[in-house]
């Protein structure tokens, strides 16, 4: 298919597993239209997540990290090009005629540490820091606020307090969405600044979201926020995420009432605090119960919605009428929004889970570092010894690491 026409077919048809129709159907059903007007246009057109318009073509060199690992870049490709994500290849010449000027962002190849063979495509969007003679465009992130893509982080401190106000026995289970970024497709408006340069000569136009750049995070949390809306609205919960990790708690059912007691309380004391979610340098929240140490309770929902017992809606292993709901009544909903779970990262309902990579242990109500993460941080610290001198993103890689372990040694 020549590219004028690849261009045309995904301008009728955006590569997205989210179906518009049962969206549209659950958010009315939900009164959810108004919060989230972004979802249907995005879903049927595309999404504009603040690309800037490109005035002249800008397409810097490639990191030599891609001559390095040459095979494995072509096999990343290849896997976009099989699914669909990337339109081409094509001469970049002829991208240019097609699409007029268009900015590409040079690309690395980087090895997973920890997980031998496996290896991670970086496009640089921040690229270049400062303009000069051999690129003159600003980089495609420069002019894009994060605070314009607001959405709900579910961090340590926010399911610490969560899990805290569980009532015994509770369970708690994690679901990852397979690719996230990449289920969100962009509007043809946005294509110029996602071209990708393969060679010297040819390039692909990448149609669909892509990790690294400023909007990434809260153009795909408006859709996981929606999800977690319409998970409540069902009844189901409660319920939280980071980016595209989600973690359910479900209740025994012997506990369900009092919990919905405590929850419409909980509403109340939101609703008398923040009748809107409060933004935070581009996170959304609401405000609850104000301590006497000046500190208060943060949600991410607004507690509005009771949770159900779906115990006796289908055939389940007896343990799991226990309890309010299992996985089968959330693929009953997810299922035909078309949320592509990715099966191997499912952690069924238990005692503990592995949930943004501390364990979490409901029964012990205890916190601590994954197994896979001290590894994986101990391998951090190995390789930082094995250089003698350090570029800036080494030092704030390490940073984030010894930070993130920061949160279950408080005090050092």
């Amino acid at each position: 298919m020549g590219l004028a026409a690849a261009l045309e077919r995904r301008k009728r048809l955006p590569l997205t597993p989210y179906k518009p129709s049962v969206w549209k159907r659950e958010l009315a059903n939900a009164g959810l239209l108004s919060s989230f007007p972004k979802i249907l246009p995005g879903l049927m057109q595309g999404f504009i997540v603040n690309f800037p318009p490109i005035a002249r073509t800008q397409s810097p060199p490639n990191h030599s990290s891609i001559l390095s690992y040459t095979a494995e870049f072509n096999t990343i490709i290849c896997k976009e090009l099989d699914k669909g994500r990337y339109l081409g290849p094509f001469p970049l010449p002829l991208i240019e005629r097609t699409l007029g000027p268009y900015q590409s962002s040079p690309l690395s190849i980087i090895p997973k540490l920890g997980r031998p063979g496996k290896f991670r495509l970086v496009q640089n969007f921040s690229f270049p820091i400062n303009p000069s003679a051999e690129s003159p465009n600003t980089s495609i992130n420069h002019n894009i606020m994060a605070e314009d893509f607001p959405t709900t982080w579910g961090k340590f401190s926010l399911i610490y307090d969560l899990v805290a106000r569980l009532p015994p026995g509770s369970e708690a289970a994690t679901r990852d969405v397979a690719e996230a970024y990449r289920t969100i497709p962009l509007h043809p408006s946005q294509w110029p600044a996602s071209v990708i340069k393969i060679s010297e000569t040819m390039g692909c136009i990448d149609t669909n979201l892509a990790f690294g750049s400023t909007p990434a995070a809260g153009a795909y949390g408006h859709m996981a926020d929606a999800c977690c809306e319409i998970f409540h609205f069902h009844g189901i919960g409660p319920v939280d995420k980071w980016v595209d990790d989600h973690i359910f708690f479900r209740v025994r059912t012997q506990y369900l009432n009092n919990n919905n007691n405590s929850r419409r309380s909980w509403h109340q004391d939101i609703l008398a605090h923040t009748p809107r979610p409060l933004l935070s340098s581009g996170r959304l929240w609401h405000q609850g119960w104000r301590h006497s140490d000046s500190s208060s309770d943060e949600f991410n929902e607004n507690c509005s919605h009771p949770l159900k017992d779906f115990s006796n809606h289908s055939p389940r292993p007896q343990f799991d009428s226990f309890f309010s709901y299992s996985l089968c009544d959330i693929d009953a909903i997810s299922r035909p929004l078309g949320i592509p779970w990715e099966p191997s990262k499912d952690q069924p309902f238990g005692p503990s889970t592995i949930y943004i990579g501390f364990e979490w242990n409901l029964q012990a109500m205890t916190v601590t570092l994954s197994s896979s993460k001290v590894t994986k941080y101990l391998k951090a610290i190995a390789c930082w010894h094995q250089r003698s001198s350090h570029v800036l993103q080494d030092v704030q890689s390490l940073y984030g690491k010894l930070l993130h372990t920061c949160a279950v040694i408080p005090r050092g």
